[in-house]
């Protein structure tokens, strides 16, 4: 979008830089500093204004403030008088062949609308009364009469051209009309019971003993709060299987989880599948454990591993987890002894470019998240995504996934008790991940017990009520008023929050109903609860809502 443009008393928003559709703007906010000169010929108007691309339409919203030099309609005496106008709105479709809009009527009639039809210098004045309404072809001509002059700054949302992105493959293009945007990241193993988050790899398989493991129960807390698919930790770092592995001994069956006969990653697929919770699983690379690890046959054994978890014995597999921690100092079997040893592996170690084929033979839905996956990590664990930087490349289509542990740590730690994120910012984080275009992946963390605890139960189903309640009131209609606008643009989602309600009164092209434009009218009590949330802020402030205190 380019700056506006004035001819005389006319100000025209330049829409030229439309996408090869015609469909919408992209790029970055800029602000724009409007000249005196500029404000001189659109009449000495004081106003901001912001304009935002959603979709095919483009809304004003702006304040104004216009001085007067007027004649009382009773005694006929001179005297100033200032417009103010707040909450201005307007709105405008953008079509294929629209290269230039003209609002200047726009901003007309928003100050007609609070010009008084019968000025008058003071309530007590004796003069005779005007019985006629001022036309407004005379209200107009009164904003040519100003006494001065000053400068105005116009400030508002432009789109830079930027280039198109490829299309998403098939399985990415499944995932997004499945709609799958909350997700959660399960860690629970020998870590747990170490109070560890990162185990060195010398941990004894007879450590990991629950006294009442449940999947449904924490499944069930995930879906109850919102989460559409679980990604399963089925070994980490510290190089412990939770499933019995034919590639290493040092694995589920050696524990006395279920007498030696288990398999935790068998129960959490059983359980996502009778749940209706979509099943994806993580296989870390590093594997601090294993004697063979940064030689080649280490890759075979991880490779094979991989194989394992995808080969159908769980059933479809809907995200594969990868990350990049790897080449450290670990166990490695005690070959260094008890402080272990540094191993660095070369760039390519892990041979991903053969890995990626052989599991999408066998999962041909499955997406992956890092390593060059569909799912890029957004260089933060908080849970925001930048809004206007793209993962995708040339190549591939991409969406950003912003993973944040629930509690402070990855892992249950008992000392994180009152540490919990609560629903309202588990809320101000779905706005500022999915919000921003990406993926919401929570960090679900059960405990020793086997069971998600009561205080994570309680933020995760506090999440889903506020959501629900956020999204409750969608508005249609010119005339309804309306502070949110959810945008689907190029297969993301994007959540705008406007300062203050408005309307769409004043449009007169706007088509509402757009499949890809939604207007919701949420309770100020709840943006604000919302807003104002922080990490550490607990869920006092959340109860008070829910409860109506």
């Amino acid at each position: 979008m380019k700056h506006p443009q004035t001819d005389d008393s006319r100000l025209i928003i330049d829409t030229s830089r439309l996408d090869a559709e015609g469909e919408h703007l992209e790029g970055e906010v800029e602000c724009v500093n409007v000249s005196e000169e500029f404000v001189k010929s659109f009449g000495g108007l004081r106003y901001s204004l912001e304009a935002q691309v959603f979709g095919t339409e483009l809304l004003l919203r702006g304040h104004l403030e216009q001085d007067f030099d007027l004649v009382c309609s009773r005694c006929g005496k001179d005297f100033d008088d200032t417009i103010k106008v707040e909450d201005f709105t307007s709105s405008f479709e953008i079509k294929e062949d629209s290269s230039e809009i003209d609002v200047t009527d726009d901003i007309r009639d928003a100050l007609l609308l609070e010009l008084p039809s019968y000025p008058r210098c003071s309530e007590d004045c004796q003069g005779l009364e005007r019985t006629e309404e001022m036309p407004k072809d005379d209200r107009w001509s009164a904003l040519d009469s100003l006494k001065s002059v000053l400068f105005a700054a116009l400030a508002f949302t432009a789109f830079s051209s930027v280039s198109a992105e490829p299309a998403p493959n098939a399985a990415m293009m499944r995932r997004i009309q499945e709609g799958v945007e909350i997700i959660g990241i399960v860690h629970w193993g020998l870590n747990t019971f170490t109070d560890k988050e990162w185990g060195f790899g010398d941990e004894k398989p007879e450590w990991l003993n629950p006294d009442a493991f449940s999947a449904d129960q924490i499944v069930g807390a995930c879906r109850d709060g919102g989460i559409q698919g679980l990604v399963v930790v089925a070994k980490h770092h510290d190089g412990f299987c939770l499933w019995p592995t034919k590639t290493t001994t040092h694995n589920i069956s050696k524990s006395p989880f279920r007498g030696g006969k288990g398999d935790y990653v068998g129960e959490m697929n059983a359980a996502c599948r009778k749940l209706g919770v979509k099943f994806g699983v993580y296989c870390s690379p590093w594997d601090r454990n294993n004697a063979a690890y940064a030689s080649e046959e280490y890759v075979k054994t991880y490779h094979a591993q991989v194989e394992e978890l995808n080969d159908g014995r769980y059933g479809e597999i809907f995200e594969m987890w990868f990350d990049g921690a790897n080449g450290g100092n670990g166990w490695y079997g005690g070959a260094a002894g008890p402080k272990g040893e540094r191993r660095k592996i070369p760039e390519g170690y892990y041979r991903f470019d053969e890995l990626f084929p052989k599991v999408r033979s066998l999962q041909p839905n499955v997406t992956f998240f890092g390593m060059g996956g569909e799912f890029a990590w957004p260089g933060n664990e908080q849970g925001f995504v930048d809004p206007v930087a793209s993962p995708s490349d040339e190549k591939m289509f991409r969406m950003w996934e912003a993973d944040f542990p629930l509690r402070p740590g990855w892992f249950y730690h008992e000392k994180e008790r009152g540490k919990v994120r609560h629903g309202a910012y588990l809320m101000k984080l779905y706005l500022s991940s999915v919000g921003n275009g990406g993926i919401m992946n929570i960090g679900i963390a059960p405990d020793r017990h086997g069971r998600l605890d009561v205080e994570d139960v309680k933020a995760l189903k506090d999440f889903k009520t506020l959501k629900d309640a956020f999204f409750a009131n969608e508005v249609n209609g010119k005339e309804k008023m309306f502070n949110v606008v959810v945008e689907r643009r190029n297969h993301r989602k994007y959540i705008h929050i406007l300062s203050e309600p408005m309307t769409l009164r004043w449009s007169r092209t706007f088509k509402g109903g757009e499949e890809d434009v939604k207007r919701y009218l949420v309770d100020r009590k709840l943006l604000d609860l919302i807003m104002g949330a922080t990490a550490s802020s607990g869920e006092t402030d959340t109860a008070k809502w829910m409860t109506g205190q």
